[in-house]
């Protein structure tokens, strides 16, 4: 595995939340190693798209990646003065922590196990 999932999902759900008329844009992703991290990652992915397109488009947020946009350090409520806005922000900041917190786990289980040897998995396997 190449690219970590958590990159993959924050540059679909990217392309997906673009300024853009929808109609002209397409993402198609190519997983060629057929990784079920990856599937199970671009499905919650795609669970998650259906509340953050929107509320990027609702909101004009900026940048549209939401690991990026989470981890930005500034005042969120400077320019937007909207209840609904504060409402939907932390709502979907709680969304954006479960569903991506699976794939921090399972991205770091998979490396963990792709470093050990084979004994060492054969002596967790057996809980020796």
């Amino acid at each position: 595995m190449k690219e970590p999932p958590l990159v993959t999902a924050n540059t679909i759900l990217s392309i997906l939340a673009v300024d853009y008329p929808v109609d002209k844009v397409s993402c198609y992703l190519s997983d060629d190693g057929a990784a079920m991290l990856t599937f199970d990652a671009l499905s919650e992915t795609s669970e998650f798209a259906r509340k953050w397109v929107p509320f990027c488009k609702n909101f004009n947020i900026e940048p549209r990646a939401p690991e990026v946009y989470f981890a930005q350090k500034i005042d969120y409520l400077k320019d937007k003065v909207q209840t609904s806005f504060v409402k939907e922000r932390r709502a979907m900041k709680v969304y954006f922590c479960c569903c991506f917190a699976f794939i921090f786990y399972f991205y770091f289980m998979l490396s963990f196990l792709c470093c050990l040897t084979d004994f060492e998995i054969t002596t967790i396997s057996e809980g020796v």
